[in-house]
């Protein structure tokens, strides 16, 4: 990508919106929904991400610029000294600096309105420095403008284990954490925290009683879902099972795999392997099918034919569809799948992400703390692939094809929620008066101890 043929003007006023995703697409997901919401609000976005071939591109209608991700990087020095220094004698840091550096060349062209990063400061470690170049650029340019935060409705980033006594152990999450202690520092550099949740459901689990920003609770961030096929018998549709895009639940396929030879459903099957866990499934599946006399057909798009009894893809555009249309949807207790699937009114049952280290199951405590909350509203049906034999799993699955399709009350309005929290913030800042009467409080905070 040539920046020198940017268009920066393109960008003027536009709403800033950064989001990685070192082990999903979740976080960028989110932020795209959330850019598309203030877009059609009338004011400009752009969504910067990361991956490894840098680009720009529209996805969804929403502008999307993609630069070399960022890694932390040891060692103390001053962030200003990355603006505009040679970066050539940076060594192996010059991959991060240069990323900075066309960040900040971006942010000073298009001078956004608002700044909105995803993620941090709670998962998103190597952000900070990304994030102090902005805030001293403001300073520096004599500019104010609101820097939010936002997050999805449960942290889970620490492991959690089980116990055959207690089930899953839920470390708790306080200001007092001595890893998440220190991520409370980071919210200094933030005027508003938006968490893309809805609190009668799922409180935020983790302390913020000594926050000294607003916090906001935008319900759910869910974008226009497909309605489910009415002209379509429930024999003739699909038993879905995902485990998303990211790097967890490859072992929940096999296990799927084996409950299908224990149902007394004759519907099709889909599986959606994920683009990460691609290593033997294929190999499996055929080995699996040879076996059994099932015919499995693989594709990454259209449907399968008439006598499928197995259909495998990688990665489905019209994902949403199919979870609209599915007999019963089993997958991972992922936010964009739970939530996508709850709005459907899907039949839901979920199993959350585990690895096994030195014989201790590893439980992904983001999920499953999403699933213990949701499975006892009702919401769905929770199972733990570690403890549930596929014989199990079976008579699990027939339950749920029986059962009432979901209904809910859970708010899923966030993306207009966060479009109209942040439009409500630009608003406030350009009534303020220009100068040092409108420092944000996260300058107030950085600056009370010294100059």
């Amino acid at each position: 990508m040539n920046f020198q043929e940017f268009d920066f003007d393109e960008f003027k006023g536009c709403v800033l919106f950064i989001a990685n995703h070192p082990n999903g697409f979740g976080q960028l997901h989110r932020a795209l929904k959330n850019a598309a919401a203030v877009q059609q609000m009338g004011r400009p976005v752009i969504v910067v991400t990361s991956d490894v071939e840098e680009k720009y591109e529209i996805h969804d209608g929403v502008p999307v610029l993609t630069l070399t991700p960022p890694y932390s990087i040891k060692g103390e020095y001053d962030p200003d000294s990355l603006e505009y220094g040679d970066i050539e004698n940076f060594g192996e840091m010059a991959p991060e600096l240069t990323r900075r550096q066309k960040l900040l060349r971006f942010f000073e062209e298009s001078h956004p309105s608002a700044v909105v990063v995803e993620g941090f400061p709670f998962l998103q470690d190597k952000m900070h420095l990304t994030v102090e170049a902005l805030r001293n650029a403001c300073d520096r340019l004599d500019w104010s403008m609101p820097f939010l935060a936002s997050i999805r409705d449960i942290v889970g980033h620490e492991k959690a284990e089980w116990s055959k006594e207690a089930g899953p152990l839920l470390p708790t999450i306080s200001a007092t954490h001595p890893r998440y202690g220190k991520k409370m520092e980071g919210l200094s550099n933030f005027d508003g925290l938006l968490i893309h949740g809805d609190e009668r459901i799922a409180p935020f689990d983790f302390d913020l009683s000594g926050v000294e920003i607003p916090v906001h609770y935008t319900g759910y961030v869910v974008g226009d879902m497909p309605p489910r096929t009415k002209d379509m018998n429930d024999q003739d549709r699909p038993i879905l099972v995902s485990v998303g895009g990211g790097s967890y639940g490859s072992d929940f396929l096999y296990l799927a795999f084996e409950a299908m030879c224990c149902t007394t459903l004759k519907n099709p099957w889909h599986f959606i392997t994920g683009k990460k866990n691609t290593s033997g499934i294929a190999e499996a599946f055929a080995e699996f099918a040879a076996f059994h006399g099932f015919i499995v057909e693989y594709r990454d798009e259209g449907k399968g034919k008439a006598h499928t009894d197995i259909l495998v893809s990688r990665h489905r555009t019209d994902f949403t569809k199919l979870l609209a249309d599915c007999l019963v949807s089993i997958g991972n207790v992922g936010y964009n799948t739970v939530t996508e699937g709850l709005k459907v009114g899907a039949r839901l049952i979920t199993a959350p992400a585990y690895k096994v280290e030195n014989k201790v199951t590893i439980l992904h405590r983001e999920q499953t703390l999403r699933a213990e909350i949701m499975s006892r509203q009702g919401m769905l049906r929770s199972i733990y692939p570690n403890k549930i034999k596929p014989q199990q799993l079976a008579r699990v699955i027939e339950e749920a094809a029986v059962a009432p399709v979901t209904t809910n009350t859970i708010d899923m309005n966030g993306g207009r929620r966060s479009a109209e929290i942040i439009e409500d913030y630009i608003a406030t800042w350009n009534a303020k008066i220009p100068g040092p009467a409108s420092r944000s409080r996260a300058f107030e905070l950085r600056h009370a101890a010294g100059d």
